[in-house]
């Protein structure tokens, strides 16, 4: 340890650096592992990769998919980098929207040929 400029001890770099190390992982005394949640998979996933564009088309906004639906799995080879609309492709939300907004769509219309709600 060493005085800082207002005679408060500090650590030196490799001391932090060594510190910072034995609390990592399963060795932090808060590490869940594989009782996380869901949203805890999908928050380490954003803090290991770093956005870029999406693997389909190209589009610079995307997100990061879980390949195999564990958000707990954070391997690159399970993370793929889509749009919002590939992604929703990809977990088959795409489909199930469609499909809902075709069932909801109103097909009946009034005289002047606007469509009439379902209410």
């Amino acid at each position: 340890m060493r005085k800082g400029s207002r005679g408060e001890y500090k650590h030196t770099p490799e001391a932090r650096e060594k510190i910072r190390q034995a609390k990592l992982a399963e060795k932090n005394p808060n590490w869940l592992g594989e009782k996380a949640s869901t949203q805890a998979g999908r928050e380490r996933a954003q803090r290991l990769y770093a956005p870029r564009p999406c693997e389909v088309c190209a589009n610079p906004k995307s997100e990061r998919h879980h390949k195999d639906g564990n958000t707990q799995n954070n391997a690159a080879t399970n993370i793929a980098f889509l749009c919002r609309k590939h992604h929703m492709e990809a977990d088959g939300r795409l489909k199930a929207l469609i499909q809902m907004a075709r069932a909801n769509r109103p097909t009946e219309r009034d005289a002047f040929g606007r469509f009439i709600g379902n209410e």
